[in-house]
């Protein structure tokens, strides 16, 4: 329980941006792999995921989501339900329960209007990366108004031609210019087909980067509102 305190800590305080906490979570992999998930760690569960799926070991941040009480209050839930929604990327295998369980437990406890919106945000990655959506999150995709910039014509000509010329770093480098790096205020239809552009070009690996970023998963370590 000690280490387990001290390894939160630690990651919590390196929830500061995305490199730095990127470079937390590798430092520690080991410990997040042999510390176990149980009662008395489980308040580390969701930083311990976080960094887990920054890490890419699936099956270490679904240990750790496991290790969520089930009496949780709503806002750990949400974050659990959103982490192993991003964990689906990482998957070998995705089904339609475990996405249909994901998507009611989301839109069950995330009613800020933030939440909202990191779920719609989950939602369009998961069109990107042609996860089926469950009825419940296509209608919520169908009747949401987030006011997020979409693609300019340009940037699309651009990838494409990229795409042509299986030129994955030029495209990458395309869409973070573009974005100044903030891929996570384009909208949601647009950033599905970016991630759709990089997946199609045979980029799973930079896709799922990028789709971590826009989900600014490590905010979740921090132990606090992400905004």
């Amino acid at each position: 329980e000690e280490q387990a305190l001290a390894v939160r800590e630690a990651l919590r305080e390196a929830a500061i941006d995305p490199v730095s906490f990127a470079a937390r979570a590798r430092l520690f992999a080991p410990a997040l792999q042999s510390i176990p998930a149980n009662e008395d760690t489980s308040q580390a569960a969701i930083p311990f995921a976080v960094a887990a799926l920054s890490n890419g070991t699936v099956d270490v941040a679904r240990k750790w989501l496991a290790g969520v009480p089930d009496d949780a209050d709503d806002r750990v839930r949400f974050e659990a339900a959103m982490l192993e929604g991003y964990s689906l990327l990482l998957a070998q295998q995705r089904s339609s329960a475990d996405t249909a369980r994901i998507v009611a437990t989301l839109l069950e406890t995330g009613y800020e209007r933030e939440q909202i919106s990191d779920s719609l945000q989950l939602f369009s990655v998961w069109a990107g990366f042609d996860v089926p959506l469950p009825v419940l999150a296509r209608s919520a995709l169908a009747q949401s108004q987030i006011e997020a910039r979409p693609v300019e014509p340009g940037i699309l000509l651009a990838i494409d031609t990229a795409q042509r010329a299986g030129a994955t770093g030029e495209a990458l480098l395309t869409i973070l210019t573009q974005t100044d790096g903030q891929v996570e205020t384009l909208s949601g239809g647009a950033l599905a087909g970016l991630l759709n552009t990089l997946v199609r070009m045979g980029a799973s690996d930079e896709a799922r980067a990028l789709a971590f970023d826009a989900g600014q998963l490590w905010t979740y370590a921090a132990g606090q509102s992400r905004r």
